[in-house]
Parts: C-alpha cells; sequence; structure tokens
C-alpha cells in the first residue's frame, strides 16, 4: 500500500514539474526584442537584437543599420562594436555580414557568439560613429 502511495505522489508530481517548466519555457520564448534607434549627430543606428536569443545557444546575429546623408561610414563595426553582460564582461564581434565600408548607407548583422546562460540585461555599445563617442543600445530578459 506505502508503495502505490509513493507513486502515485511521485506521478503527481512529474505532472506538476512538467506543467510548470512548460509554462515557464512558454513565458520566457515570448519576449520580444524592440528594436531600438540612435539618432544622435550626423548618423541614425538602429539595432535589432535577434528575435530568437532564448533559444539560440551558437551564434546571435544582430541586425545593424546606419543611415546619413553627411559623411561616409567607414568604420569597421567589428572594432567599435562590443556586447556587455549585466556583470559588466565585454564580447567582441565574431564577425560582420553585410555591407562594405563606405557609402551613406550600411546595414548587415554583427555576429556574436551566444552568451550562455543568458544575463538579465544585455547592451550592444557601438563607438565613434558620427562623432558620437558611444551608443549603447539594451535589453532586459
Amino acid at each position: 500500500m506505502k508503495q502505490k502511495l509513493f507513486i502515485i505522489i511521485f506521478a503527481i508530481f512529474l505532472v506538476s514539474l512538467i506543467i510548470y517548466s512548460k509554462f515557464i519555457i512558454k513565458n520566457k520564448s515570448n519576449i520580444v526584442l524592440d528594436t531600438q534607434t540612435n539618432s544622435e549627430g550626423s548618423v541614425i543606428v538602429e539595432i535589432t537584437p535577434p528575435q530568437d536569443i532564448l533559444e539560440n545557444f551558437n551564434i546571435w546575429r544582430f541586425s545593424v543599420n546606419l543611415n546619413t546623408h553627411s559623411i561616409e561610414l567607414t568604420e569597421d563595426l567589428t572594432k567599435i562594436s562590443v556586447l556587455i553582460d549585466d556583470k559588466g564582461k565585454i564580447y567582441n564581434p565574431e564577425s560582420w555580414d553585410g555591407s562594405p565600408v563606405g557609402g551613406h548607407h550600411r546595414s548587415g548583422f554583427l555576429l556574436f557568439k551566444a552568451i550562455n546562460p543568458l544575463p538579465k540585461t544585455l547592451t550592444l555599445s557601438i563607438k565613434e560613429i558620427g562623432s558620437i563617442k558611444n551608443r549603447d543600445f539594451s535589453w532586459k530578459f
């Protein structure tokens, strides 16, 4: 009799755990990370974080759009961009997948190795575009 009671209690516990974990995972996966825009100075910078950031454990692709009508966009984005986690740790990009330097309009993706475990906050910091010392784009999870 004690064994049957133990099995029933254990089964209820497992079912409860499964339901709870699916609820938590579902709620986290519904997070939508907004596009952020910085229009200081003569260059408009628009950043869209990867929407699969909670499920992707390999490479994160941040969409980057730069627009201006007054200067040439000659910056190497892999040298002026970093990710910063909530503990202040800095991560350099792996590569840039997008338009080459030059011109007034550039777009593409900054690729970073995924940070695991996911930090509470994440900031993409870009330095020295259009005479603006630093532009920060932050998201909370």
